[in-house]
C-alpha cells in the first residue's frame, strides 16, 4: 500500500489490490442470506429445512419477517437464512399450499433479480439486487424432494450426488 494526500489534508492509503465495495460494506444482519452470498449466481436450487420468523433490523428499528433456511452439502442447516418479503411470502404460499411459515419445506428456486426501491433515508430511486423464489417447485428426480406433508419431518440426509444444493464455499457452476 502507498500512502498519498487526500481532500482537506487527510492521508489516504491506496490498495494495490481491488477489493469489492460488499467486502468493505457489511449488512447490518450478517446472519441473513443475500444475493451477493450466492457467488454471482442468477439462480440455485436448495432445500429448506427450518422456518420461523425473525426480528430484521434496517438500522433505526427492528421488524419482526418470516424466514427460511436451507441445508448444504453437508446436509447440515446453513449459517445464514433468508428473510422473506410479502412478494417472498406470496410465493411461498403458492407453491406450498399454506401460508403457515412453519409448514415451509422442500425445494425451491431461488432467482437473482435487479429491483428498484425508494431509499429511506435519502428519498432517491436506488437498485439493487434481490433473491426472490420462483412460484412453481423445481423439477427433481429425487423422490426424497417430493413436498413434505404438513405433519411430517423433512428428511435432514443428503439427496444422491447432492449436485444441486447451495454451499456457499462451493465455487460458481457455468
Amino acid at each position: 500500500m502507498s500512502e498519498a494526500q487526500g481532500l482537506g489534508g487527510v492521508q489516504v492509503t491506496a490498495a494495490k489490490t481491488q477489493t469489492h465495495w460488499r467486502e468493505v460494506h457489511r449488512r447490518m444482519n450478517e446472519n441473513l442470506l443475500f444475493a451477493e452470498d450466492l457467488n454471482g449466481r442468477t439462480s440455485v436450487v436448495m432445500e429448506i429445512v427450518d422456518s420461523g420468523v425473525i426480528g430484521v433490523s434496517d438500522g433505526d428499528k427492528k421488524k419482526d419477517m418470516p424466514w427460511i433456511a436451507f441445508k448444504g452439502r453437508s446436509g447440515k442447516a446453513l449459517p445464514k437464512v433468508l428473510a422473506l418479503n410479502a412478494t417472498n411470502c406470496k410465493a411461498m404460499q403458492t407453491i406450498t399450499g399454506t401460508g403457515v411459515i412453519e409448514q415451509w419445506r422442500g425445494p425451491v428456486e431461488l432467482v437473482v433479480v435487479r429491483t428498484r426501491f425508494k431509499d429511506r433515508k435519502t428519498g432517491e430511486q436506488q437498485e439493487t439486487d434481490a433473491i426472490r423464489i420462483a412460484p412453481k417447485r423445481p423439477q427433481m428426480n429425487q423422490p426424497a424432494f417430493a413436498p413434505a406433508p404438513p405433519d411430517t419431518k423433512t428428511t435432514t440426509e443428503p439427496p444422491p450426488g447432492d449436485g444441486y444444493t447451495f454451499d456457499p464455499d462451493a465455487p460458481k457452476e457455468d
